[in-house]
Formats: structure tokens, C-alpha cells, sequence
């Protein structure tokens, strides 16, 4: 990982250990961005996604909450997001999508904008990802743009985890889909 690190540039805090990079997202909480009620709101999304991401896995085999964890992280330290509110949908960003938590769930336990950051990128039944990879006229993508520039930001954080993740794909047609995709959606999104 430390060679794979330094051959694509990835920063220092990236990386495929989960709690290394759960402590560090931790330390990044509790520094003095966002007020005690704030953090702790955050710190109640990140155990809400250990919980529900903890028996996924990423294609690689490892634990796939790291996904939301890095996310978040990017958020965080490369966006220096100031938005309580953007981290929190960063770490339950796959959450709808991925998980049997429902929207009722997080609007009660989040409040309805979070909800509404997590839905606008999250994908409808009748969004799925082309075999051909996404495409930038793609529906799901004009929601996104329609969303605004949070709904961007957070788009492009998780897709950013999933570019530097594409080192560890087991299937080079993925890691190739995934460079297409950033190339033709995601640059000029």
C-alpha cells in the first residue's frame, strides 16, 4: 500500500486500514471546526455506518465502511468542508443505497437536510450503472447538478475514494471503467 501510496501520489492519511483511518477521522471531528452537538451528531453517523456497512465488503475483500470513512476524510481535510452537515451526509452516503436503513431513519435521526444530500446522490432502482459506465447525460446525473454545489462536492469525494481505491480492484475492467468514468463524467462534473 505505502509503494502503491507513492506511485499515484495518494495522500498520507489514505488509507486501506480501518481503524487507522477511523482514528484519524476522529481526530479530524474533534478539532475545533463544528460545536459539541455537531460532533456528536457526526460521531452517532459514523457508528451508524459501522454498524450497517459491517458485514460489506469492498472488492478487494476489506471492510467496505473504509469507503465512508475516507470520504468523509476527503471532505474533511482536501475539501475543508465547514459544513457539519456535508460530513455527516459523507459518512452516510451509501447508507439508502446499500443498506436497509431507510430515509424515515436518517431524516428522524439526521434531520432532513442531511436526508436530502444522501438521497440526491444516491441511486433510484432504475439508476444503475450501465455496463458501459456512467455517462454525464445520465439521469442520475442531471439530479445531481440539479442538487447544487454540496450535492457535487460529495459526488466527487466518493467518487475520489473509489479512483484511488481502483489500485486494489480485482478486475482491470474496473479499474478501466472507473478511469473512463473520471475522464467523461467526473472531470466535467
Amino acid at each position: 500500500m505505502v509503494e502503491q501510496q507513492k506511485a499515484v501520489n495518494l495522500p498520507g492519511w489514505w488509507s486501506g486500514d480501518v481503524e487507522r483511518t477511523k482514528n484519524r477521522l476522529k481526530e479530524e471531528i474533534k478539532k475545533d471546526r463544528f460545536d459539541a452537538n455537531q460532533v456528536n451528531l457526526i460521531l452517532s453517523a459514523m457508528d451508524i455506518a459501522n454498524k450497517y456497512h459491517a458485514h460489506q465488503e469492498r472488492a478487494d475483500g476489506g471492510k467496505y465502511v473504509i469507503h465512508a470513512f475516507r470520504v468523509t476524510l476527503s471532505m474533511l481535510l482536501e475539501f475543508e468542508e465547514p459544513s457539519y452537515e456535508l460530513v455527516t451526509a459523507a459518512l452516510l452516503h451509501d447508507l439508502l443505497e446499500d443498506t436497509h436503513y431507510t430515509q424515515q431513519q436518517m431524516k428522524q435521526e439526521f434531520g432532513e437536510k442531511i436526508k436530502s444530500l444522501v438521497l440526491t446522490i444516491s441511486r433510484g432502482n432504475d439508476e444503475k450503472r450501465p455496463k458501459q459506465g456512467d455517462q454525464i447525460t445520465d439521469k442520475y446525473f442531471w439530479r445531481i447538478i440539479k442538487g447544487g454545489v454540496d450535492s457535487i462536492k460529495l459526488k466527487m469525494a466518493d467518487k475520489l475514494d473509489n479512483i484511488r481505491d481502483a489500485l486494489n480492484h480485482p478486475k482491470l475492467e474496473k479499474r478501466r471503467l472507473y478511469i473512463r468514468e473520471c475522464l467523461t463524467v467526473f472531470l466535467p462534473l
